[in-house]
């Protein structure tokens, strides 16, 4: 038979405290379960994960997507850590990783966009090439005067330099060989101007010397 005492109310209620920390130390213990294996396996991942960002762009935007889907995930894993001293050193670790993801996106995010303006440049002069090229090589362009000449060549030395101060290293290896073709091409389009300009004939025959040599040089 239980006696009721004075006392009892205090039990009562001190034992409800008791069952509710219980139950939050049961409901901690079940959470940290949940998370601690996902957090290891991202941890894992970015010790396996190298420093060197890869030259491709495809590769770099799959990497890219993949370090974001990492970090968003150990940010929400971090806030689901229990608090205690108990889960301070998984806080510690995570925190840690997570510093690391970002600094691997920051570098990423940079390195993508270098390449990517890389690539823009490169298009903008391959393009601006390309119809100077067929400018200067068209059926209704072989009659020039000296001076005329001397303008294509101009605009050539000046598309040269646009080309060669390009970040060839930034661009893919497609553009790579594009840009050492485009190079030889205005480097064989200025010869064939220069024996054009140079070659004795009279201004009569110079449109015909002018296609001859312009197509020598350049498709040679």
């Amino acid at each position: 038979m239980m006696i009721l005492t004075k006392h009892f109310p205090q039990q009562i209620e001190h034992l409800q405290k008791k069952c509710v920390e219980k139950k939050k130390d049961i409901e901690q213990s079940i959470e940290l379960n949940r998370v601690t294996p996902e957090i290891l396996q991202i941890s894992g991942s970015l010790q396996q994960q190298s420093d060197e960002i890869p030259d491709n762009l495809n590769e770099q935007q799959t990497v890219l997507i993949d370090l974001e889907n990492k970090k968003q995930r150990l940010e929400s894993l971090l806030q689901a850590i229990p608090s205690g001293d108990a889960t301070e050193e998984l806080r510690q670790r995570s925190a840690w990783d997570l510093s690391k993801l970002k600094d691997l996106l920051r570098k990423l995010g940079d390195s993508i966009a270098d390449k990517i303006a890389a690539l823009a440049a490169f298009n903008a002069a391959r393009e601006e090439t390309e119809d100077q090229l067929l400018r200067i090589t068209s059926p209704e362009a072989t009659e020039k005067t000296p001076e005329e000449l001397m303008k294509d060549e101009d605009t050539l030395c000046r598309l040269q330099q646009r080309i060669l101060e390009l970040d060839r290293s930034a661009l893919e290896d497609e553009q790579r060989n594009e840009h050492a073709q485009l190079l030889d091409r205005i480097g064989k389009m200025i010869a064939a101007v220069k024996v054009c300009f140079w070659i004795p004939t009279t201004f009569k025959h110079l449109s015909e010397s002018a296609s001859f040599f312009m197509g020598k040089y350049l498709y040679d």
